[in-house]
């Protein structure tokens, strides 16, 4: 590997990240890992001068331009924080710094909003395919849902029979669901959540 380089990239999985102080050592250069939930201090048997650049986002290679995903960064002390700074602006407009214990949490986030609400979307679908319905036909309500949260709060736009209060087509609903156990369970489970949210606006 050449040690000519100003900046190190580890884009690896958080596993490979913990070992990768044994297999590495770049001393008195800046490594940065690309990990949401994984501290900066796993890089320090690598290098003392060390860094986090998390995009906030599951990237994929169609993905472009790169200039509207948050990049999120860190450094162990202010120099490298400026150095990691000015090099994450190369490449996004949106940059900002944040420690491990906030990029956990926004990483955790993160899973709430993409991969559950994708998991959802693969449930709808497999329901849609097995009732011989166009899941296609959702996906302007998918945008429109999503479009949404740039004006509003997610709870001001809530919308559905949980929300209305309407257990009649809750019952139908669950009725539909009887051979489906998976998406009847999550269906209660969101149903009684969203049903205490009312609760909580009425009161």
């Amino acid at each position: 590997m050449s040690q000519g380089a100003e900046l190190y990239l580890a884009a690896l999985s958080d596993s490979a990240l913990l070992s990768l102080g044994a297999r590495l050592a770049l001393p008195g250069k800046l490594v940065v890992h690309t990990a949401g939930s994984v501290s900066r201090d796993i890089l320090r048997p690598v290098s003392r001068h060390t860094g986090v650049i998390y995009p906030l986002q599951s990237l994929r290679k169609e993905i472009w331009p790169y200039s509207a995903i948050p990049l999120l960064v860190d450094g162990n002390d202010a120099d490298i924080l400026e150095r990691v700074t000015a090099f994450a602006r190369t490449i996004s407009a949106q940059v900002a710094p944040a420690g491990d214990e906030v990029r956990l949490k926004l990483h955790l986030a993160g899973v709430l909003v993409n991969n559950f609400t994708n998991h959802l979307y693969s449930l709808a679908e497999e329901f849609c395919r097995k009732e011989g319905i166009d899941f296609g036909l959702l996906l302007p309500l998918i945008r429109e849902t999503a479009g949404r949260l740039a004006y509003f709060p997610p709870g001001e736009v809530q919308t559905g029979p949980a929300i209305r209060g309407d257990r009649v087509t809750v019952e139908r609903h669950l009725e539909l669901l009887d051979k489906y156990e998976d998406i009847s369970s999550l269906y209660r489970l969101f149903t009684d959540q969203i049903e205490a949210l009312r609760g909580k606006i009425g009161g």
